[in-house]
C-alpha cells in the first residue's frame, strides 16, 4: 500500500481469519487439511519455514537427529565466527544480529529443555552467551 508521501506501508489486515480449535475465527483445526505455501524470498515466510524445520517438530527420530546435528553445527559455526568479531556482518549492529539475539536469549529456557536440543546450554558456550 502506498501512502501519499510515497512511502510503502505493508497491509497486515489482509488475513482476517485464523485457524482455531473451535473454528470461531474462520477455520477449524483439522489434521492434514491445510498446506503451508510460502515464497522463500519473503522474509516473513522464510521465518515461518525456519520454525517449521530447525529440531522442535520432527516426524521421526532420524529427522530429530538430523535437525539436532544441523542446529549444533550451526551454533558451533556461529561461536567460531563471533569469536573473532562482535557482529555477524561488518563492524556494526544489524537486524540480523538482533534476530540472532532474540533466538539465542530463548535457547536455554525453551529449546534446550522443551525441545530437547540439549547437547549444551548457551551458558556453556561463552562466545554466544554474553551477560
Amino acid at each position: 500500500m502506498w501512502r501519499a508521501a510515497g512511502e510503502f506501508t505493508r497491509d497486515t489486515r489482509y488475513i482476517t481469519t485464523r485457524i482455531t480449535r473451535d473454528g470461531r475465527d474462520g477455520y477449524l483445526v483439522e489434521p492434514g487439511r491445510y498446506r503451508f505455501v510460502a515464497a522463500r524470498a519473503c522474509p516473513w515466510a522464510n521465518r515461518a519455514m525456519i520454525v517449521r524445520q530447525r529440531c522442535g517438530f520432527p516426524g521421526s527420530r532420524a529427522a530429530y537427529d538430523t535437525a539436532f546435528d544441523r542446529l549444533f553445527n550451526g551454533l558451533d559455526w556461529l561461536s567460531e565466527w563471533l569469536a573473532t568479531q562482535r557482529y555477524l556482518v561488518g563492524d556494526t549492529l544489524t537486524e540480523t544480529d538482533v534476530r540472532l539475539f532474540t533466538t539465542l536469549v530463548r535457547f536455554d529456557p525453551v529449546y534446550h529443555g522443551h525441545f530437547k536440543c540439549n547437547r549444551s546450554k548457551l551458558t556453556e558456550m561463552p562466545v554466544l552467551w554474553v551477560t
